[in-house]
């Protein structure tokens, strides 16, 4: 870990200095795997703040535009360090996640509940996977996880319903699929909205 930046990533060295590059996937997955007992955690939500607009893996975006996998690991670690947070840090945040909830739900999500397959992810059932996954994080088909808003989002379940039922229909049968519909079967157990 940086303790300039709080984040993970390769270090190189090129004559004779030493280059660090932030890498979201690690450092999410690491914190993740900590359960969110790491250093730094200041430094880390400036730096992921400020990483927002580069281009993965050394910031969120890729080709120039949200992802709902991104947008997932970025929350997730938004959730484990919330109480280390400043208020300013969290104001930003709570920005942040909205303007991904936003893209999430108008520009990823077609109205039939499915998920706009990006050439980022490996398999359609991997763009069902981590479009549902963020929605759970971020605790909109799940009011359980909210952790960065006052507002409650009713008609998150019946969304829920309507993506568990279209990716029943669409039958894909990959991990990122049955991924999905375990989270879905989680947060939407009913099967009529």
């Amino acid at each position: 870990q940086d303790p300039a930046t709080g984040f993970w990533g390769e270090w190189f060295e090129s004559d004779g200095k030493l280059y660090k590059s932030p890498d979201l996937s690690l450092t999410y997955h690491t914190v993740k795997y900590r359960k969110g007992k790491i250093n730094y955690w200041p430094e880390l939500i400036d730096t992921l703040l400020a990483i927002k607009n580069q281009p993965y893996p050394f910031g969120w975006s890729v080709k120039g535009h949200m992802n709902n996998h991104n947008s997932m690991d970025v929350v997730r670690i938004m959730k484990l360090g919330w109480d280390y947070m400043t208020d300013e840090q969290k104001t930003r945040s709570a920005a942040d996640i909205e303007e991904m909830l936003d893209w999430c739900l108008n520009d990823s999500l077609e109205p039939d509940g499915t998920f706009i397959f990006f050439p980022f992810y490996n398999s359609w059932g991997d763009a069902f996977y981590y479009g549902t996954a963020f929605l759970d994080s971020v605790g909109y088909i799940n009011p359980d996880n909210l952790f960065w808003t006052d507002k409650s989002f009713p008609e998150g379940k019946d969304l829920c319903l309507k993506i568990k039922n279209r990716l029943k229909q669409l039958g894909l049968d990959n991990s990122g699929a049955e991924g999905a519909l375990q989270i879905l079967e989680q947060d939407c157990p009913c099967n009529t909205a």
